[in-house]
């Protein structure tokens, strides 16, 4: 008891280097708690962060391995004209990618172009024309409509994106796989009624 006596007269007798190391003191702790909130909000921001992060890849075929290939028997063969050949990505390998813990979804897409036959075209004016004269083969021809096949057009980046939407009936899911269930583009559905 006699401990605590003297060190309380210690404290009036010495008003302000006790005040001084009261604030000293306070100041401390106070550096210490607003570490510990910083430590705490950048934590449970990275958790926050973490769960809702979401990244797209894109799994497609080789482009720079075609390219070399096509160089390679371009200067093995005397003909004039290389032929560029890409093989697709299977589509068992991408499901297997499906199929990994950290994968939510997925849609396989194909693009080709076709001759339409039974009902009129939407012509439009494109820059793709002017490459035939950069060295691009321009003899294989191309057709009046372009198909894109896809697993989900929610999926599909126009679509998710913002910049297509469908105006009239639904989006097409893995359930259509095999129906002929489709998305028209509306100027071709509006000119072919």
């Amino acid at each position: 008891m006699n401990f605590f006596k003297r060190a309380w007269l210690s404290l009036l007798a010495k008003k302000g280097r006790s005040l001084l190391m009261l604030i000293v003191m306070s100041a401390i702790m106070l550096f210490v708690f607003a570490g510990l909130l910083i430590h705490s909000a950048a934590d449970k921001a990275t958790q926050q962060a973490k769960a809702s992060v979401g990244a797209t890849v894109t799994l497609s075929a080789n482009r720079a391995a075609a390219f070399k290939k096509m160089q390679e028997s371009r200067s093995s063969s005397s003909s004039s004209r290389p032929t560029l050949t890409t093989s697709p990505v299977k589509l068992s390998d991408a499901k297997k990618i499906a199929k990994l813990n950290n994968v939510s979804s997925y849609n396989a897409t194909s693009t080709t172009s076709v001759n339409a036959d039974g009902f009129d075209t939407v012509s439009t004016s494109t820059a793709s024309s002017q490459m035939g004269g950069r060295g691009f083969g321009s003899s294989t021809s191309t057709g009046d409509i372009t198909i894109d096949g896809v697993t989900s057009t929610a999926s599909a980046s126009n679509f998710s994106d913002g910049t297509d939407k469908i105006t009239s009936g639904r989006n097409l899911t893995t359930a259509d796989t095999g129906t002929n269930n489709t998305v028209i583009e509306s100027e071709l559905a509006k000119a072919d009624g």
